[in-house]
């Protein structure tokens, strides 16, 4: 498996902002029961079917996608940074 090293924690948490950017987007792609997975010994991050994904950590995507005022979807920032410390701890 192919992953990525991320220099920091704000690369870490912008990866999984963008991946829910991309659920957002193209939600039809994915399987419809599909979670947010992280592998937590290598931090990859990837929407999956539980069924597919061996050793992983599940979230419910919609925790990480808020609802603009007027009725689009985006990210939920604060979630996701929240999510992302869990993983990739922030250093101050």
């Amino acid at each position: 498996m192919n992953y990525r090293h991320f220099k920091d924690f704000g690369a870490y948490a912008k990866n999984i902002s963008e991946l829910i950017w991309n659920y957002i987007t193209h939600r039809d792609l994915f399987p419809h029961n599909a979670k947010l997975a992280i592998q937590p010994d290598i931090n990859e991050v990837i929407i999956e079917n539980p069924d597919e994904c061996r050793n992983c950590d599940f979230y419910e995507l919609r925790n990480f996608i808020s609802i603009t005022e007027q009725g689009g979807l985006i990210p939920n920032e604060a979630a996701i940074r929240i999510l992302a410390n869990r993983y990739y701890p922030a250093t101050m």
